[in-house]
C-alpha cells in the first residue's frame, strides 16, 4: 500500500495527470481516478473501471506512461476491449496476453530497439510495455483512429483508415470506436 501511496504522489506531481488508485473490499476490482489538468485551474474527472486480480497491471500501465507517454486511460480501453484484462488470452491468430500482442510484432518492436531484447508475451510487464510501444509507433504517423486501426490489424491498417476504410475488415473498422466508447466514459 506504501508503494501505491508513493506513485500516487510521484505521479500527482507531474505536469500531465495524476492517477489514483482505489483497492474495493474485494481482490477484483480497482477503479483508476485519472485526473487530467485541461487548464491551469479547470480539472476534468474521469473514472475507469479495472477488473483484476493484481496490483501488477496497473504498476505495468503506470510504468508504460512514464516510459512511453501514453495515457494510461488509452493503455486501460485497449486493454478492455483486447483481453478483457485476461493475461493469459490467445488469439485465434495468435496474438498473446493483456493487449493482445503477436510475436511478430514483438520482435519487430524488439528490433527498432522499442523495447527489451527478452520478453515473455504472457509476462503482465513485458506485455503492456510491447503493446503501448506498438500504440506509440503507430501514434506518432497516424491520428488516433488511424492507430486504433493500425494496432489492430497492422500498419496496413492505420494507412487504408486515411485513404479507404471500407476495404478494411468490418473487426477493424469497428475496433477504433470500441476502444473509444471505454476510453471516453
Amino acid at each position: 500500500m506504501k508503494i501505491l501511496f508513493c506513485l500516487f504522489l510521484i505521479i500527482f506531481f507531474t505536469n500531465f495527470m495524476s492517477i489514483n488508485i482505489f483497492i474495493e473490499e474485494n481482490n477484483y476490482d480497482y477503479i483508476f481516478s485519472l485526473v487530467s489538468f485541461v487548464e491551469k485551474d479547470q480539472i476534468q474527472r474521469e473514472k475507469i473501471k479495472v477488473f483484476t486480480g493484481s496490483n501488477n497491471i496497473q504498476n505495468s500501465i503506470i510504468r508504460a506512461y512514464y516510459k512511453h507517454q501514453i495515457d494510461p486511460k488509452l493503455i486501460c480501453s485497449v486493454i478492455s476491449v483486447e483481453s478483457r484484462f485476461d493475461s493469459l488470452a490467445v488469439s485465434m491468430v495468435g496474438a498473446k496476453g493483456l493487449m493482445q500482442v503477436m510475436e511478430s510484432t514483438a520482435y519487430l518492436m524488439q528490433k527498432q530497439n522499442l523495447i527489451s531484447e527478452n520478453f515473455d508475451l504472457f509476462s503482465v510487464q513485458d506485455n503492456i510495455d510491447i503493446g503501448t510501444a506498438v500504440l506509440k509507433h503507430e501514434l506518432g504517423k497516424f491520428s488516433l483512429r488511424a492507430a486504433l486501426a493500425a494496432y489492430n490489424c497492422g500498419h496496413y491498417g492505420g494507412k487504408m483508415w486515411a485513404t479507404n476504410r471500407s476495404l478494411l475488415p468490418k473487426e477493424t473498422q469497428e475496433y477504433p470506436l470500441k476502444v473509444l466508447s471505454y476510453y471516453r466514459m
